[in-house]
């Protein structure tokens, strides 16, 4: 019992990173920032204290899309996206299509973020993407490093793409706040 109960407490304390993250998205006033943040979250829920894996990946699928609206520089990539969801859709096997259409909208989006030079946003996906890898070895093999370095390498990833996405202000005024200039 007290296993469990430890397991459900660090995965509160990851929930609660991830609401952080949302946050800082919504401090940025970046509407597809903001939406991208919040498909993350319901997201996550689903991954971390439900079994429904399928409805978790479908959010993250739609948060990706997201992030493609956002990075994407002309109609045409932040179309073509859309036959990876209408395979998803039309899919009568037993295959879940989901993971599958992930993936491919996945390394879409990381394809676009180097060919449209967002390198230094790209490495923050790069990071995301080598999280997924260890997502899909921990689940054909489960292991307690490979769960660890799924958590660092997802934080390394979300603060990195809240860093990017959030751009630096920079205060014209020697003294943006008047009370602190006699301390």
């Amino acid at each position: 019992m007290d296993a469990l109960f430890f397991s459900f407490y660090i995965d509160c304390l990851k929930y609660t990173f991830v609401i952080f993250i949302l946050l800082a998205a919504v401090s940025s006033k970046d509407i597809k920032l903001i939406l991208a943040e919040s498909f993350i979250l319901p997201a996550d829920y689903f991954l971390l204290f439900t079994q429904n894996y399928t409805v978790g990946v479908f959010l993250f699928l739609i948060s990706i899309y997201m992030f493609i609206l956002r990075h994407g520089v002309n109609y045409t990539q932040k179309i073509f996206p859309l036959i990876f969801f209408g395979v998803y859709l039309v899919n009568k096997t037993s295959i879940p299509s989901v993971y599958i259409v992930y993936v491919f909208t996945f390394y879409f989006h990381l394809f676009l973020l180097f060919k449209n030079n967002m390198t230094h946003i790209a490495m923050a996906f790069v990071f995301f993407a080598v999280c997924d890898i260890c997502v899909a070895l921990n689940y054909m093999h489960p292991n307690i490093i490979i769960g660890y370095n799924i958590w660092l390498l997802y934080g390394i990833s979300q603060l990195l793409i809240i860093n990017y996405a959030i751009p630096m202000r920079r205060y014209t005024k020697s003294f943006q706040y008047h009370y602190l200039k006699y301390l």
